[in-house]
This record gives structure tokens, C-alpha cells and sequence, in this order.
């Protein structure tokens, strides 16, 4: 079993990883969805410039959602679990899970996988929503139990 500070630290450096590749991801992408889609449609006047939009939108969440994670991993290995910020941060991280919906669904009209990767994420969100609602809960008792003593 992993130790707790290792996992803390695993989390957070993949998480920064990804963040990093997301964003080298922004510069690639027009050269390796043109290369994508010659091998796969042989045709770029039937969706590039769409698809192109799309994917840069669908960056915009992406990117949010995985800083907030970053924020969110700092605070847990600093000690601060249940307080307002990581609610928040929880909070944030559903809503990009939701805004993914827009980009993928218009992608639903070029592409059949589309609408199933939009459903995912809309699936994501709404479990990142409920745990929200769990820590914003947690949080409650917390500061109700720090009155007490």
C-alpha cells in the first residue's frame, strides 16, 4: 500500500503532468488533427475548421478543471480537507465537467462517438456534484464541532 504523503504527491504531480500536456496539446493540435483526419476521413473540407473549434473549446474546461485539481491537491496535503475553498474548487471542477457538454455536442453532428463522450462527462460531473455536496456537508459538522470545543 501506498503511504498517504505518496499518494498526495502522485496525484498532484499527474495532475500537473496532464495539466502540462494539455497545454503543449493546444500547440500540436492543428498539425495532428489535420494528420488524424487525412488518415481516417481522406477529406478536410468535411469538419477540420468545426472539429479544430471544438477541441480548442473543449480545452478551455479541461484546463480550468485540472488547475482547480492542482489547487484542490495542495490543499489536502496541507492538512485543509473539509473547508470552504476545496468545496469550491469541487464546485468548479463539476461545472467544467458540464461545459464539456457544449463542444461535444456539437461535435455529436460530425462525429458518432461524440455524444457518448459528452454523456461521460455530463455522468463526471454529476458525481464530482455530489461529492461536492458531501464536503460542503462535512465542512458544516466541522465548523459546527470547532464551536463546541
Amino acid at each position: 500500500m501506498i503511504p498517504r504523503k505518496s499518494s498526495e504527491m502522485i496525484s498532484l504531480i499527474l495532475t500537473l503532468v496532464f495539466l502540462a500536456l494539455c497545454v503543449i496539446a493546444l500547440f500540436v493540435l492543428p498539425p495532428v488533427l489535420k494528420r488524424m483526419m487525412l488518415f481516417f476521413e481522406k477529406d478536410l473540407a468535411s469538419g477540420y475548421l468545426p472539429t479544430l473549434i471544438c477541441a480548442y473549446a473543449a480545452f478551455v474546461p479541461a484546463i480550468a478543471a485540472l488547475g482547480t485539481v492542482a489547487v484542490f491537491m495542495r490543499r489536502v496535503m496541507q492538512g485543509e480537507i473539509f473547508c470552504s475553498g476545496n468545496t469550491a474548487c469541487l464546485r468548479i471542477v463539476s461545472w467544467c465537467c458540464f461545459a464539456e457538454l457544449i463542444p461535444f455536442g456539437v461535435l455529436s453532428f460530425y462525429y458518432f462517438v461524440a455524444p457518448f463522450v459528452a454523456v461521460s462527462f455530463v455522468f463526471l460531473g454529476v458525481i464530482v456534484r455530489v461529492i461536492k455536496n458531501a464536503f460542503a456537508r462535512a465542512e458544516e459538522i466541522k465548523e459546527e464541532n470547532d464551536m463546541v470545543i
